[in-house]
């Protein structure tokens, strides 16, 4: 009678350890991609655009300003902290 109550509580044993171990393969999964999705993807995504410096203390993509203004085509003045843009002088007197 001890021998079936035995073999009963060892497959019920073994049957919790293996949800165990698929419920922990789970949470690990979950995590990675939770971790591919909000850390690591924008990052690397931030880390293309010229000038950008990624901030791990927040998870944010900052441009600096500078990069900002050459990237919309004006011209960055690192002395006053201008971001300028280029007038052609024919655009301003209308002749060729």
């Amino acid at each position: 009678m001890f021998s079936a109550m035995g073999s009963r509580r060892s497959r019920r044993a073994e049957l919790i350890i293996k949800l165990g171990a698929v419920a922990l393969f789970a949470v690990g999964c979950a995590l990675i991609w939770w971790y591919e999705l909000s850390v690591s993807r924008p990052k690397a995504i931030c880390l293309q655009r010229p000038g950008a410096v990624w901030s791990a203390k927040d998870h944010k993509c900052r441009v600096t300003a500078q990069a900002a203004c050459e990237s919309n085509g004006g011209w960055w003045d690192a002395m006053d902290g201008i971001c300028a843009k280029v007038v052609s002088i024919p655009s301003i007197t209308g002749r060729r």
